[in-house]
């Protein structure tokens, strides 16, 4: 008998080992304010244990997490890249380092992409396994969040503050970020989760307690950003889901979104960010002496940016990577804030939308074009429609105004739609075997 029970044994040893080696992976993407300036710049700590973890992950998987369509991505990347140095008005005087700079970047970019990778393959390459994980990470920095609020409320002291300065105080709340470096990153991180579980609740008006906790983290964040992306989710399960069958959840379901929608519309901090971008879409003058707000200021430049770029060099980009060359050569003609020397954006563009305009040209615009036709086709099939859109939830948003490559799980977010394409109905052939696919 203890002979039949050793293969049992073992097998739970190897699974519990793959999920603390996966739990320690992804949680690198919600430790982004943790870092020690150097000479050089600041060494961030999710970097290092992102290169721990995937030692780990390789000796586990026997695998590198390599694709050969990886490969392609990363040559066509080297070529447009190329091509933008030698065309390009932002890298003339410095054609051949920008062009090492972004291989540089583009190197970096594919380790994200491997790294991701390699997760999925230590899951039994199954996204949604992969998927269950990320929520159970997410879950655990969410409640770190929560208590983050509950403590300074009660006590006035910000826990985290020696390790993550970067949480925002508004009078006796904070706008939490965790350990990450800010308020919206903190969200963006948490949104996949937060998009899932609101998802599920319009789909059965049931919200479990982790779904609760996370949902809330999001809402403590203070950031438009989340709040727009939890919005997202509610609007695209009304639209997949929608029933004659089923009507009765909509009309019990759809009265609350829009009272908590309006109950954030009316907050202060909301108003501000929303007025002052409605003035910039109708046409109002782009000026910080009227008191706008540095953000929707900040995000409107950089777009007029990529724009500028993007007309003068016949769609042509600078190269992965590379925004700042651009960034650098227009921002002369927009104002600065009185009470700072530069306007923020220059590494990131403030929105992936942008920075992928400014850095890939019409290039990046059919590559975002794809995945979203892949999001769009995850969420229409049988598997988990939830998880579907919450990875759409979570691309708008980033889209919208989150131009970092590096930080808060942006590119799992294309990772995950793109080992999804197929997922779902695999995993609904696999659900007609008897397979479990959802641990």
């Amino acid at each position: 008998m203890s002979t039949s029970m050793a293969p049992t044994s073992i097998q739970k040893e190897l699974k519990s080992e793959r999920q603390w080696i996966s739990l320690f992976a992804l949680s690198t993407i919600f430790i982004s304010g943790i870092y020690v300036p150097t000479p050089v710049g600041n060494l961030y700590l999710s970097y290092l244990c992102m290169i721990a973890a995937y030692v780990l992950l390789v000796l586990k998987t026997g695998s590198l997490g390599l694709r050969q369509e990886y490969l392609g991505l990363a040559a066509a990347l080297t070529l447009l890249s190329l091509l933008g140095a030698l065309i390009n008005d932002a890298a003339a005087g410095a054609r051949a380092s920008v062009f090492l700079i972004s291989v540089a970047k583009i190197m970096l970019f594919m380790f994200f992409v491997v790294f991701f990778t390699s997760i999925y393959n230590l899951l039994g390459r199954s996204v949604n396994r992969l998927f269950s994980v990320y929520l159970r990470v997410a879950y655990l920095f969410a409640v770190l969040g929560v208590l983050q609020q509950v403590i300074f409320v009660a006590t006035g002291v910000d826990i985290l503050a020696s390790l993550s300065p970067g949480s925002k105080k508004m009078g006796a709340y904070l706008g939490v970020a965790g350990l990450s470096v800010e308020p919206a990153f903190y969200a963006c991180a948490l949104l996949p989760a937060g998009a899932y579980h609101v998802s599920k609740f319009v789909q059965s008006l049931r919200l479990s307690f982790r779904g609760a906790v996370t949902v809330l983290a999001i809402v403590l964040s203070t950031s438009a950003l989340g709040y727009i992306g939890l919005f997202v989710a509610a609007v695209a399960t009304f639209v997949i889901g929608f029933s004659v069958r089923r009507f009765w959840i909509l009309f019990f379901s759809v009265p609350i979104v829009f009272a908590l929608a309006i109950t954030v519309s009316n907050l202060e901090f909301f108003q501000l960010r929303w007025n002052d971008t409605v003035s910039v879409l109708q046409g109002g003058e782009l000026t910080m002496e009227d008191g706008m707000n540095l953000s929707t200021y900040s995000n409107a430049v950089n777009s007029l940016i990529s724009l500028r770029s993007f007309a003068d060099n016949y769609g042509v980009g600078v190269g992965l990577g590379m925004y700042s060359s651009v960034f650098d050569h227009y921002i002369s003609g927009f104002e600065l804030p009185a009470y700072r020397d530069d306007i923020p954006g220059r590494g990131s563009a403030t929105s992936l939308f942008a920075r992928v305009t400014a850095e890939l040209g019409l290039a990046g615009w059919l590559l975002l074009l794809m995945v979203l036709y892949w999001a769009w086709k995850n969420m229409r099939a049988v598997g988990d429609r939830a998880m579907a859109v919450a990875y759409l939830a979570t691309l708008s948003i980033i889209l919208l105004r989150m131009g970092e490559y590096y930080a808060n799980g942006v590119v799992l977010v294309f990772v995950m739609i793109y080992l999804s394409r197929n997922a779902s109905a695999a995993d609904a052939r696999a659900r007609k075997v008897g397979v479990d696919v959802s641990r």
